[in-house]
């Protein structure tokens, strides 16, 4: 892990899950021996109820040793085994305590006992039902009336915990007097009922601090508060003072959370940060705030974030517990955002969108995932039954931490094909998905990215810590040809949306409050010249839009489309890209699914060898594509049908040419030669769809005499790359592979940039 400053927060109930920490204590002597300690401090086998269907995991006063037992025993085995090094830490609530045990300023033995009780406390201060808890949720909620109004309705602020979330405390008589003053003076905010069983942190705690603060002085003679320094307090908002962590300890169970401020007092320090825990709900709201943490919850993440901190693709996802930290100084493995490395688990800033009909299949992506570059699953044009057999096969074979995904090219014609497809991704557990043509949000889109997030566990029905509410999103990487289009995936789905959605039972009211504060797309990758706008222009638009927006730092922007050179790939970073996705370069490789002669045909390419085609997909809309013009006839015979479609007029030469050109069956079917003039265009548009498309397949089976008629949709980019290897080994595509293409591009585009810094202070030392 990096040697610069690290902070580690920990997060607090209603994070727990059953099994979790088993996949710790199973591979680590480090986590046995801490479930061990915490067990025999309040003699219960806290492994058992961790793991097992224990109904005591969700009783607070087990709830709570359990949490830091399995947080405790995943730090010190990235301690211990992984090599992590932190200075700095912080917890939600009870993570508090869990952030005090890593700083050394607390035993583990003695934290156990003590949130042992501080459950039991807690939990018994008022009659249950006497009191609840809700979420507020509003962007910019500081500069509004909420907490005002809510206080002068009775209830109590109980968290901070971002810019738009607040948390109210108190009896449920006052809670619903808060909620429909509050429905009154502001009605776009949203107000989630937490599931509680009491008023936690407001003055109801009083007895419960009473209690404590008795309990706690048996302790203070082992508590080294020297150390509390590097731990954020909860009660103040800032780091410990040496005199004043008991008296902050014991306040904490009745006052408000001041998360926000505990967030700001640790990225003010650092922004190497990482969450760990039995889940990760602290992540979005860092996110909130312009940072980005790591999440570890499990082994594979604890692995992948070691793989990602490390720079290099090369740990071994299988059996290595401490990844080879070789080459950490090669230039091509510091470009772009290291974020975006850490969040996919990837040696390198790049990515391998997704190729329709299949080409870029599971052999092409499984290949890329197992050297540490991320790649997407090509979908486009292919049956459900085969994607579920391609994403089958990917699942098995790769550990569920590598960095794969698969595509969703949102087709306009079909519009409930998109959510049959986000459906079947859900199913099949697909860890990230990238998005393509789609230009707004959709109902299905939001409830894929938000819904069903019952792996994580909501907030549960003892628990007092409110970040539970929240959970993480499934990740989204969206490609875009103009500003609209990257406006609307910054920002969080439509708040009438989330209503419906919500009504419809699709999504509960804790993902709809998640999803209210968090931008459609992690990743937004520019994709240029798809609509006239070339990259140039584009690029440096959306970094300006996405660093005006809400959330800044919630967003990873990319550069997509001409990118087959080291010179390109270094002009999009110096234009502010935190990654690149390839396309066409990939296609010519030994994993591409096409068949030998369509790739000897690719690899003689040059960049003047392409030419504009009908899109296969939106040709209705004036949508084109490029593809392979030299060596065939396929380009000239598009074009030409494709006139005849925009004529819309059922000329005997728009007949003779469909006859020339298309199968004999498919005029017969669709272009007979009394087709009425108004029935012409919608015939003749569908029969060019399917010359397209069959052209098309016809490359990833066909042989060589068979080749004039191919459809290679590909682009000048793979020109630029055959140029680029034209004396090297790789001029030959049988030497390709696509992770030997993702590590020469990065290496040139790091050779150009290195050559152009000292040209240039060459110039500067001369005048």
């Amino acid at each position: 892990m990096s040697a610069d400053t690290v902070a580690v927060v920990f997060p607090g109930q209603g994070s727990q899950r059953i099994g979790m920490g088993a996949d710790f204590y199973r591979e680590f002597p480090i986590a046995r021996a801490v479930f061990e300690e915490a067990s025999d401090a309040i003699s219960e086998d806290l492994l058992h109820i961790c793991t097992e269907r224990d109904t005591r995991l969700h009783r607070t006063e087990f709830t709570q040793p359990c949490v830091l037992a399995m947080s405790i025993a995943a730090y010190r085995t990235l301690t211990e085994d992984f090599g992590l090094v932190a200075t700095l830490f912080g917890g939600h609530s009870l993570g508090e305590y869990t952030a005090l045990v890593a700083a050394g300023a607390l035993n583990l033995t003695d934290a156990v006992r003590l949130v042992h009780s501080r459950g039991r406390l807690m939990a018994s201060a008022v009659p249950e039902g006497s009191g609840t808890m809700a979420a507020l949720i509003l962007s910019g909620i500081a500069d509004t009336v909420a907490a005002r109004v809510a206080v002068n309705a009775g209830a109590e602020i109980a968290n901070e915990n971002s810019p738009a979330q607040l948390v109210i405390s108190g009896t449920r008589e006052s809670l619903t007097a808060a909620r429909a003053a509050l429905a009154a003076a502001l009605p776009e905010l949203r107000f989630v009922p937490l599931r509680v069983s009491g008023p936690f942190h407001s003055r109801l705690m009083a007895s419960a601090e009473t209690e404590f603060a008795a309990e706690l002085r048996g302790y203070l003679p082992r508590i080294d508060s020297s150390c509390a320094t590097a731990v954020t307090s909860n009660f103040t908002g800032d780091f410990h003072r040496v005199d004043e962590l008991a008296q902050n300890l014991v306040h904490q169970i009745g006052s408000p959370v001041r998360w926000l401020s505990n967030m700001r007092a640790l990225t003010a320090r650092t922004d190497t940060l990482y969450e760990v825990g039995p889940t990760t709900p602290l992540t979005p709201l860092f996110v909130a705030i312009g940072s980005a943490p790591v999440g570890i919850s499990t082994v594979d993440t604890a692995r992948a974030a070691a793989v990602a901190e490390s720079d290099t693709g090369a740990g071994d996802f299988v059996g290595a517990r401490l990844p080879a930290p070789a080459n950490t100084d090669d230039p091509a493995l510091q470009l772009g955002s290291s974020v975006f490395r850490r969040a996919h688990g990837t040696g390198l800033a790049y990515a391998i969108g997704g190729m329709w009909l299949g080409i870029g299949g599971p052999d092409l992506v499984a290949r890329a995932a197992r050297s540490g570059v991320l790649a997407y699953l090509g979908t486009d044009g292919l049956s459900a039954d085969r994607i579920r057999t391609d994403l089958h096969r990917l699942g098995s074979e790769l550990p569920s931490h590598a960095p794969w995904g698969a595509n969703l090219t949102d087709d306009p014609r079909r519009p409930a094909a998109a959510g049959e497809l986000l459906a079947l991704f859900r199913e099949c557990d697909v860890p990230r998905v990238e998005i393509s043509g789609m230009h707004m949000p959709t109902a299905a889109l939001v409830r894929y990215r938000f819904g069903d997030l019952a792996s994580v566990p909501m907030l549960d029905a003892s628990g007092p810590d409110l970040q539970s509410a929240t959970a993480a999103p499934r990740p989204v990487m969206v490609k875009v040809t103009g500003i609209a289009a990257a406006r609307a995936f910054l920002d969080p789905p439509p708040p009438r949306m989330l209503d419906e959605l919500v009504a419809l039972g699709q999504l509960s009211a804790s993902e709809a409050a998640l999803a209210a504060v968090t931008p459609m797309a992690d990743d937004l990758c520019a994709a240029g010249e798809a609509d006239g706008i070339s990259l140039s222009d584009l690029l440096p638009a959306i970094v300006q839009l996405r660093d005006e927006s809400r959330y800044p730092a919630a967003v990873r922007v990319g550069a997509a489309g001409g990118l087959g050179s080291g010179a390109a790939v270094a002009a999009a970073f110096v234009m502010g890209a935190d990654f690149v996705l390839t396309g066409s370069v990939n296609q010519c490789t030994v994993e591409a699914a096409l068949g030998e002669a369509a790739k000897d045909l690719l690899a003689r390419t040059d960049i003047a060898d392409f030419v504009a085609v009908p899109s296969a997909d939106r040709f209705e809309i004036g949508g084109r594509d490029f593809a392979v013009g030299k060596g065939g006839f396929f380009a000239a015979r598009a074009n030409l049908l494709h006139h005849h479609y925009l004529d819309g007029v059922p000329s005997e030469a728009a007949l003779a040419d469909a006859r020339r050109w298309l199968p004999a069956d498919l005029v017969e079917e669709l272009l007979p030669g009394d087709t009425p003039v108004a029935d012409f265009r919608d015939r003749m548009g569908r029969a060019l769809r399917r010359f397209l498309v069959d052209s098309a397949r016809q490359a990833t089976v066909a042989g060589p005499e068979e080749r004039t008629a191919f459809h290679l949709r590909s682009g000048p980019a793979l020109g630029a790359f055959n140029r680029t290897v034209r004396n090297t080994p790789l001029r030959d595509w049988r030497n390709r592979h696509v992770d030997d293409i993702a590590e020469t591009l990065m290496r040139d585009a790091a050779t150009v940039l290195a050559g152009s810094a000292s040209t240039w202070a060459g110039r500067a030392v001369n005048e």
